[in-house]
């Protein structure tokens, strides 16, 4: 990767917040770059998709993690305008139920 290994990128985007996964891809396989810093990262949009998340949301959720990998942004400090962005999307869409509350506990008898 131009900035800096998937491994890396995990683990600072981590620190910023935003969960993403390190990930083989093709020219790792050619280049037998091991597999524990592989070159790139995936991201899972099915979770905040399913938090009400559109295209606009997506968009800056791509400028969050431009601002530390391409930026170099301190994590700790993105980490707060991510916390301060995710706190209007704590409801489930898309499910059974109007707009469950996304992270409360279920009571079990």
């Amino acid at each position: 990767s131009k900035y800096m290994d998937g491994r890396t990128a995990e683990e600072k985007l981590e620190q910023a917040g935003i969960i993403v996964n390190r990930n083989l891809i093709p020219k790792d396989y050619r280049l037998k770059t091991d597999y524990r810093r592989p070159s790139g990262i995936r991201l899972g949009s099915q979770e905040v998709t399913r938090l009400g998340m559109k295209e606009s949301e997506m968009k800056q959720i791509a400028e969050f993690i431009a601002d530390v990998i391409v930026k170099g942004k301190e994590p700790s400090k993105v980490a707060e305008d991510v916390a301060e962005f995710r706190s209007n999307y704590r409801k489930v869409h898309y499910c059974f139920e109007n707009a469950t509350g996304a992270y409360d506990y279920i009571r079990i008898r």
